[in-house]
């Protein structure tokens, strides 16, 4: 998790049109497309030749090789040192201290409630998807290539959000990407039909673009030179750190009571707590000014 506040600092500091940083992050969910769907394929097979085998180590292991070759890799990055106008060696007080701006703390703290449920899509989508008894009932395989379809959408809406942000600005981009998460949890709640669960895997395309990428954006704006690699690392604490750490344990236990005695789980009430969570987000936008949001970049930009 580390790597992204790095990597998101220095696409940033070499780019310099942070509205272009969509067009740069689309290729990470490229990736991810690439391995979903080449993983996918492979459990396919041993599906179709060994039913019931698990091959989770598999896949591990080529985590384990793909990680090599990616730190292997950052040695042809672009020289990055740290920045000579920092006044304060310790950049990363500095980055709390833009929590006094209201727009900052505003971003904060949504992006620390919204990451909480974010576990309720990652780790409970697949057995909810591949629950034969109250769930889908999909094959895992096909669970998996389902999953993808958020990573698809989230390629084309890549590339409009710098037209999203020019056109409606800030705060409906970041709105609309909240919104996108309590749609596709009731329809996961609703549990039918199935083709219409499908779909809605890809509404997470909005959600992660908007909402995070946008975010990102707006961080790197809001935040002087000096101190946008601890702004960015701080915003990554807030939702990749603690929101989901205290997510995972969360999701955890409301997915264990509500386990069925027949067996399966009541998945409409499971989907109904991030329902909640995110609504609950959505509402505190407004606090979020669009207008002193286009002062202080101007201000941070100067």
């Amino acid at each position: 998790m580390p790597t992204i506040a790095l990597t998101n600092a220095i696409a940033f500091h070499h780019m310099g049109e942070s509205e272009k940083f969509g067009n740069v992050r689309l290729w990470g969910t490229i990736g991810w497309i690439a391995i979903n769907w080449g993983m996918s394929l492979y459990l396919r097979y041993w599906e179709e030749i060994a039913p019931g085998v698990p091959h989770v180590g598999d896949c591990l292991l080529a985590t384990a090789v793909l990680s090599l070759l990616m730190g292997l890799y950052c040695f042809t990055l672009p020289n990055t040192p740290p920045s000579k106008e920092s006044l304060n060696p310790y950049a990363f007080l500095e980055a709390l201290k833009l929590a006094r701006n209201r727009n900052f703390l505003v971003l904060l703290i949504i992006s620390f409630v919204v990451a909480i449920e974010l576990p309720f899509y990652y780790n409970l989508t697949f057995l909810f998807l591949t629950d034969t008894v109250a769930g889908v009932g999909m094959v895992a395989s096909s669970a998996n290539l389902a999953m993808s379809l958020g990573q698809v959408a989230e390629v084309g809406l890549m590339l409009l959000l710098g037209v999203s942000l020019s056109r409606w600005g800030m705060k409906t981009t970041i709105l609309l990407g909240i919104l996108a998460w309590p749609v596709r949890y009731a329809i996961f709640a609703i549990g039918e039909p199935m083709w219409l669960i499908v779909v809605a895997q890809s509404l997470h395309g909005i959600c992660y673009s908007f909402f995070f990428v946008g975010g990102m954006i707006a961080v790197e704006r809001l935040s002087p030179k000096d101190i946008r690699a601890s702004a960015q690392g701080l915003i990554v604490f807030a939702t990749n750190g603690a929101g989901m750490l205290i997510g995972h344990f969360f999701s955890g236990r409301i997915h264990d009571y509500y386990a069925l005695p027949e067996g399966g789980y009541n998945w409409a009430m499971i989907f109904m707590v991030p329902i909640a969570i995110t609504i609950a987000a959505a509402a505190f936008i407004i606090y979020f000014v669009e207008s002193k949001y286009r002062e202080d970049v101007a201000a941070a930009t100067a």
